[in-house]
């Protein structure tokens, strides 16, 4: 049986060891600038954190943003993705071997010795393992302390992205599919043991509903729950732990006990029940059609929503509805989706001096609504504010709005203020055309349109 058979592989070949994790920093997600005793984002705010952040967090937030890299892939990321591609193309009798010694910088020197011949570079080293294992033997071969490979975290995904991109890939031998399908099944395994020992480890106070979870459900630790949450974290095992405890926590606090531990929270039928007034009312709609880079789209309408009649809990939950059926989409799970607001019709119905005491005492569902769109696994790619005028209430909202959502919402956040045709220009440099946003900031789409997809795609669910 092939190493890529099902079960032959062990998990430590497949992924990083639990050593090479996240080391333990901070397991809140609250920036520690971000303190309680303040409840606004100023101009000289977003210029401090503009001098901090890493070139990793500016790179990361332009892709989520723009739906595309900050700049074309230089000349070493160009011959490295040539080298996966003709990889996955390897027939699956050379690819063993090749796959449990191949790392980014072995890579690299085969790519300089075939001068960017990829093809040649890949056949080459799949030669070398395979040369390796008969004359040593698969225990010596692929042994550190005989000069087998030293893997990084880079090395591990990349082998697990050249297989996800694999196992759908037409051009790829039926073979080739079936071993990457393999590959990325054991990999994901492999990180819902290490995502479950950090679970163990996290203080108590932390860790306790999450628990409690796992032992009154069969789904709690099962891979179909916890890979959503990797997928999200970008495969980081600690920070996996820290979103899934905090997720069961706002879980069980919005639904109590009864409803929580249910597979499924809360259903369609029974939001149209109990919040009647917030269902109808659609504020909250799935666009039809994705942006340029196959996100969908999630826009909230221009109504109303602050009147007495509105419950603030039952627009939380259905916040919770709409991204678990979102997650039931692969490409939502993959890529996260696009959030846009158009804020021309919100009217501030209470004392602007009472905005910065709720949102202290995280009532406003401004603020549980961000603290719940950190914990639930779907990513948040960009958030965009549209509104034909910088009003009264703008001035005061948006600063507070930006120190509620923190640091990574606010690298992904932009603000379109100006007439349609304005707002649709800025928005079209992000990937949004105007027949794929509504009829508000500058697109084609209007409420029935959006009130369909919203109908047929929740009610039939």
């Amino acid at each position: 049986m092939s190493a890529f058979d099902e079960g032959a592989t062990s998990p430590d070949t497949i992924a990083p060891a639990r050593s090479r994790t996240t080391p333990r920093r901070n397991l809140d997600y609250r920036d520690p600038d971000e303190s309680q005793e303040t409840s606004l984002f100023t101009a000289e705010d977003e210029e401090r954190e503009r001098r901090i952040l890493s070139e990793e967090e500016k790179i990361l937030a332009y892709a989520d943003l723009y739906g595309r890299p900050a700049s074309p892939p230089d000349d070493q990321r160009r011959l490295l993705d040539a080298f996966d591609r003709e990889m996955s193309l390897l027939p699956v009798e050379h690819k063993e071997a090749l796959h449990r010694g191949y790392t980014v910088r072995q890579a690299l020197q085969f790519l300089r010795i075939e001068e960017g011949d990829a093809r040649r570079a890949v056949r080459r080293m799949a030669t070398y393992w395979e040369r390796r294992r008969v004359a040593l033997g698969n225990e010596m071969a692929f042994a550190e302390d005989f000069g087998g490979p030293s893997r990084s975290d880079e090395d591990y995904r990349r082998v697990y992205d050249m297989a996800a991109n694999a196992k759908d890939d037409p051009e790829v031998s039926a073979e080739s599919r079936r071993w990457a399908e393999n590959f990325v099944k054991q990999y994901h395994r492999a990180h819902l043991e290490v995502v479950l020992e950090e679970v163990e480890n996290l203080p108590a106070h932390l860790k306790t509903v999450l628990v409690e979870a796992q032992r009154r459900t069969d789904f709690a630790s099962s891979l179909e729950h916890v890979l959503p949450f990797l997928l999200c974290e970008n495969f980081d095992s600690l920070r996996t732990a820290v979103r899934m405890a905090k997720y069961w926590s706002y879980r069980v606090e919005l639904f109590g006990s009864d409803r929580a531990f249910r597979r499924v929270a809360i259903t369609a039928e029974e939001l149209e029940i109990e919040y009647p007034v917030e269902y109808s009312s659609s504020s909250v709609g799935i666009l039809p059609s994705t942006d340029a880079s196959g996100r969908h789209i999630i826009f909230v309408f221009p109504e109303n929503t602050d009147g007495e009649n509105f419950s603030r809990e039952g627009r939380i939950k259905i916040c919770w509805f709409i991204f678990h059926f979102l997650l039931e989409i692969e490409s939502c799970r993959n890529n996260g989706v696009v959030f846009i607001r158009f804020l021309g019709n919100w009217r501030c119905n209470f004392n602007v001096r009472n905005i910065f005491r709720e949102n202290l005492r995280g009532r406003l569902p401004t603020r549980k609504g961000a603290e719940i769109l950190c914990a639930i696994p779907i990513r948040l790619s960009s958030l965009h504010d549209c509104a034909p005028n910088m009003s009264q209430f703008l001035l005061v909202f948006l600063p507070a709005f930006k120190w509620l959502v923190g640091r990574q919402v606010r690298l992904r956040y932009q603000v379109h203020i100006g007439s349609k045709d304005e707002m649709l220009s800025e928005l079209e440099t992000f990937g949004l055309t105007r027949s794929n946003l509504p009829f508000h900031v500058g697109g084609s789409l209007d409420f029935d349109s959006i009130r369909w997809v919203w109908g047929h795609k929740i009610r039939g669910r």
